[in-house]
């Protein structure tokens, strides 16, 4: 039996992908750096904070509880990158983060339920990084989401 947060994760992993700055290089969790042919990319990840439960909200039956699950999703672009002929230079690269960062909230901005999974979806913060230690410049983009769900604790 799948948990909740596997369906959630997915759902994200199916809206973000197909964007017009990332295309299909979305990945579900990351473990490694990322290839130079696969930026820009996105990843999107069960965040570092830990998942919390609502305890004000129940049902008359005490069975279903809100959770508040932290969704990491980031952004990945080098200086370079051939996405933008205007990417040559750290302005355009920071155009590249900009540009994913509006297609990933609209994209999840259009059906905040996840397809019925979620109760909401919120942006909680983004962040932005740039690193000049390999060959190109990379930069990175973390945006933090707060996904709240509900669901029978004796069904996870």
């Amino acid at each position: 039996m799948a948990h909740s947060r596997e369906a959630i994760r997915k759902a994200i992993v199916t809206a973000v992908t197909g964007l017009t700055t990332t295309g299909t290089n979305v990945v579900d969790w990351r473990l490694y750096a990322v290839d130079e042919g696969d930026r820009p990319q996105l990843a999107v990840m069960v965040g570092m904070s830990p998942e919390t439960v609502d305890d004000e909200i129940e049902n008359e039956y005490g069975n279903t509880e809100v959770r508040a699950l932290p969704v990491t999703i980031e952004g990945r672009t080098e200086q370079g990158s051939a996405t933008k002929s205007i990417a040559s230079d750290h302005t355009g690269v920071l155009d590249v983060l900009d540009d994913i960062c509006a297609e990933v909230e609209f994209a999840l901005n259009v059906d905040t339920t996840l397809g019925g999974l979620a109760v909401d979806v919120r942006l909680e913060s983004t962040e932005i990084n740039l690193a000049g230690g390999g060959e190109l410049p990379v930069a990175l983009v973390t945006m933090e989401w707060i996904v709240r769900y509900s669901v029978d604790r004796s069904n996870p």
